[in-house]
């Protein structure tokens, strides 16, 4: 649908985004690079002529010619400077139309989450309530269900006490808190301490219904 075809479009704008961005901070990086070694260089070129000037005074003084290496060395060097200077021009031009692309894809950017954001925002927020209602009925059919288990143990008390007397208080494992209650089957009244009767009378405490160890 629409919305889904907005989603993959802003999705491809922002890669198209990021690789725009990361190719002007390579050719920003790279520049850097380049005038780091021009001044490098440019100061190798000055220290040359000076030594082409030094020779050219011992030239007079020995009448041996002494100056061509730094001249040739130093020629050599501005050359090499010449293709620096451009290599930079071609940088700094790269640099330029990266900015330019890149502020043109940002406003596509922007331009296409002011559509497909509500939407997403939207699609999220039913994801999320969708996946509450589910856990709750999770948790209501699991309570349902120990519910059922206690009610059957309870009636199983009820008889079973009738039929020996004595302790009324049965022990029940609470599957919903995890842990055990002990519930009076005559009076209907559940607690969670365990009643002097069980010393008085007896009366093990029940296979638990949750799969929990029983306890005393």
């Amino acid at each position: 649908g629409p919305a889904a075809v907005t989603a993959a479009d802003l999705a491809r704008l922002r890669a198209e985004e990021a690789a725009v961005s990361a190719r002007r901070a390579d050719a920003a990086e790279e520049a850097a690079n380049v005038r780091a070694q021009m001044r490098s260089w440019a100061r190798e070129a000055e220290e040359l002529r000076h030594q082409g000037t030094a020779e050219v005074d011992s030239e007079k003084l020995t009448g041996t010619k002494q100056r061509y290496r730094a001249d040739w060395l130093r020629t050599r060097l501005v050359e090499a400077m010449d293709g620096l200077q451009r290599e930079l021009r071609r940088l700094e031009q790269e640099d330029e139309d990266a900015q330019a692309a890149l502020t043109a894809v940002q406003r596509r950017v922007r331009a296409c989450e002011r559509v497909v954001g509500p939407t997403q925002e939207e699609a999220v927020r039913t994801v999320l309530m969708a996946r509450r209602a589910a856990a709750k009925a999770d948790r209501e059919r699991r309570r349902a269900g120990a519910s059922r288990v206690q009610a059957l143990w309870r009636g199983h008390c009820v008889r079973a006490a009738v039929r020996r007397g004595g302790n009324t208080w049965a022990a029940v494992w609470d599957a919903a808190a995890s842990r055990v209650v002990y519930f009076n089957v005559v009076t209907q009244r559940s607690r969670l301490t365990r009643p002097a009767d069980f010393d008085v009378w007896g009366g093990a405490m029940p296979p638990e219904a949750a799969g929990a160890p029983a306890r005393q």
